[in-house]
């Protein structure tokens, strides 16, 4: 399988969505979602990239057995800034500089580290932290 970044994008994104329409962790939705749907959504992006977000969320979310979700456009603003394009570049970033070899082993360490829920917290701003920095801290396992 050759996986491009904009498919590790958007399983980034996918999996950032359905974080806040369900308020589950990153670490819990990587676990329940698994390396084997992972791959899948990697492999069939393109396909997926054109149905309703909603519709994809909903759906995964049901073979998850979460509760359904709410509509993004049903989340009020605060859980919509930083935009969740913002925030899955960051992750596929990251993924990107530290597995460059294996994006999918890379969605599920990476949004199963210590990272996501700091990153998370919109106040502090280290959405924004550059590349560099976050994939420093990634493999230190600390903010440095």
């Amino acid at each position: 399988m050759i996986v491009k970044y904009n498919d590790l994008y958007y399983v980034c994104w996918l999996i950032e969505r359905l974080h806040r329409v369900t308020g589950q962790s990153h670490k819990a939705l990587v676990e329940l979602i698994g390396e084997v749907r992972i791959s899948h959504y990697m492999e069939l992006a393109d396909i997926f990239h054109c149905e309703n977000p909603d519709k994809i969320v909903g759906e995964l979310a049901e073979e998850l057995g979460l509760p359904e979700p709410r509509l993004y456009s049903e989340l009020p603003a605060e859980m919509k800034n930083p935009a969740l394009r913002s925030i899955a570049g960051v992750y596929a970033r990251i993924v990107k500089a530290t597995h460059p070899d294996n994006y999918v082993s890379g969605v599920i360490n990476v949004l199963s580290s210590f990272l996501p829920p700091l990153i998370s917290d919109y106040g502090n701003n280290l959405y924004w932290a550059n590349k560099e920095y976050l994939t420093e801290c990634y493999k230190e396992g600390a903010l440095l």
